[in-house]
Parts: structure tokens; C-alpha cells; sequence
């Protein structure tokens, strides 16, 4: 029983860091995208703050999803 108990688990840590990397990934790529905008014209500012918008939606979807599929995680962190 406890085996098959700490291998659900290593599943779900499995899954969670897949989710934490793609998170990481987009947060950098908002980072890069921040650091353009401060150079670029006026109409490139507007593409890259459509990109960047997109990204936000995409972060709270991931957000989201970690909360709904890991809340004993976040539980455990904040204890």
C-alpha cells in the first residue's frame, strides 16, 4: 500500500514540476518580451504587449491549474 501511495506521489511531483517548468518558461519569455518593449516603437510596443497579454492568460491558466490539481501542495508550502 505505501508503495503504491509514494509512486501516486512521485506522479504528481512529476506532473507539477512539467507544469512549474512551462511556467518558468513563460515567465521568462514575458521577461525578454518587457525588456524589447522598452526599446521598440510605438507600433512594435503594440505587438509585443498583444504577445504579452497572451502570456499573462496563458500564466493564469497554469496558475489555475496548479491550484485546482495540486492544492495539498500549496497547502503544505504555506505551513
Amino acid at each position: 500500500m505505501i508503495r503504491e501511495e509514494v509512486l501516486e506521489q512521485l506522479h504528481q511531483v512529476k506532473a507539477l514540476r512539467e507544469i512549474l517548468d512551462e511556467k518558468e518558461e513563460l515567465l521568462r519569455t514575458m521577461k525578454s518580451i518587457a525588456l524589447e518593449a522598452m526599446n521598440a516603437g510605438d507600433s512594435r510596443r503594440i505587438v509585443l504587449n498583444q504577445s504579452f497579454q497572451d502570456l499573462q492568460n496563458q500564466l493564469v491558466y497554469l496558475e489555475s491549474k496548479i491550484s485546482v490539481s495540486f492544492p495539498e501542495v500549496l497547502n503544505n508550502s504555506i505551513e
